[in-house]
């Protein structure tokens, strides 16, 4: 919509200005002089400017840019005026308010229009009535120019995330649509303790690389975006667990049964190349701005899981190697070896449970925060 204004204002121009002369204005707005031609065309320009690049003024009016971006000229228009005339009661103000967003050259042009109620509609009538004159002129580009080649900028966003540490390049064909391409790596290796079992966790998600095509709804700093990541992401899990009892035989002779045991977790999945869909958020959609932060949620789709549990226990009476499957000689024995075996046990279903869930999580969450560039 950025660039509507522009030809709906020179299509109206000849209408806008005997319009203006026209209508009956009341107290200082009589003595306004008919704007000319050229200054009529050049106000609404820069007005159109002034809501494309999101000017200061806009918040002070408590006018939304994006929202009146999607607006008709006539609406845009209609909404300004009445905004100005409302949240400033002085002359004076409104004055300096008019010439943020029309320019200081055409404070007087604009002025006696805005102050005038009958003025300020018959602009806004004009503006509509050029406008249906665009639409019927939508598909024809010799005539219209919608913009969509314009360019509005390269963006560099260092970010870090679920796919590791990486950096943006995109490019912006305007406030609708960019193109991101994307390269990122990541590991991480930590050991975490839980009583008698020491659990190590690996991720690594090295050299994964994307592209990103964003679509901005009403030109929004919101962002819907679909893409395809190379990436073969893994996951490791290691457990560790070493425990020790005690029995007793009839004669009172102690024994020490000791189980070591380790379990290892390891796979991938089926897609090397997955198809990405999520949204986002990103502060660089204004003309002006030239720093920025981002955001992006997502799902990337890996496919079936492959991981696979592996490892056992070795058990050890006196420090020798013990079969914990023959005839016991006491009670006592069985106890201690029996309360083993279940902590050895809890153990390996713990990694077994996390293998299962990787089997079947399917889709890989990407969570990525940065701050970026735009010139």
């Amino acid at each position: 919509m950025k660039n509507i204004l522009l030809p709906t204002a020179l299509l109206a121009a000849a209408a806008i200005v005997p319009a203006f002369a026209a209508t009956p204005t009341s107290g200082e707005a009589q003595n306004q002089p008919a704007p000319k031609t050229e200054m009529s065309i050049a106000a609404l320009q820069q007005m159109q400017k002034t809501i494309v690049n999101d000017e200061p003024i806009l918040e002070e009016l408590h006018l939304d840019a994006g929202w009146l971006e999607d607006l008709p000229p006539d609406e845009q228009f209609r909404d300004i005026a009445g905004a100005i005339n409302k949240t400033f009661t002085t002359q004076q103000d409104r004055r300096n308010a008019i010439g943020k967003v029309f320019g200081e050259a055409y404070v007087d042009t604009m002025a006696g229009t805005l102050e005038s109620p009958e003025a300020t509609k018959n602009v806004e009538n004009m503006l509509g009535e050029a406008h249906k004159l665009f639409l019927s002129y939508e598909n024809r580009n010799d005539v219209v120019d919608w913009g969509w080649g314009d360019a509005w900028g390269f963006t560099v966003t260092p970010n870090v995330g679920t796919l590791g540490i990486g950096i943006q390049v995109g490019y912006e064909f305007n406030k609708y649509f960019k193109v991101r391409a994307h390269y990122a790596t990541g590991e991480l290796d930590t050991t975490v303790k839980l009583s008698d079992t020491n659990i190590d966790l690996e991720w690594k998600n090295r050299d994964n690389m994307g592209l990103f095509f964003d679509w901005h709804p009403r030109a929004s700093q919101f962002r819907v975006t679909a893409g395809l990541i190379k990436m073969d992401p893994r996951i490791r899990v290691s457990a560790k667990y070493h425990g020790t009892s005690y029995a007793y035989d009839a004669t009172g002779a102690g024994a020490q049964y000791d189980v070591y045991s380790e379990y290892n977790m390891n796979g991938d999945w089926d897609n090397e190349f997955c198809p990405y869909l999520g949204i986002g958020w990103s502060t660089d959609g204004g003309q002006k701005r030239t720093l920025y932060f981002s955001i992006d949620l997502g799902l990337a789709y890996l496919g079936e899981g492959n991981y696979k549990e592996s490892g056992a226990p070795h058990f050890y009476k006196n420090g020798v190697a013990f079969d914990p499957n023959n005839p016991y000689a006491s009670l006592g024995e069985i106890d201690a070896v029996s309360t083993l075996q279940q902590f050895d046990g809890n153990v390996r279903d713990a990694v077994t449970k996390v293998a299962d869930f990787l089997n079947d999580m399917y889709v890989y969450p990407v969570i990525q925060i940065g701050g970026g560039i735009r010139f």
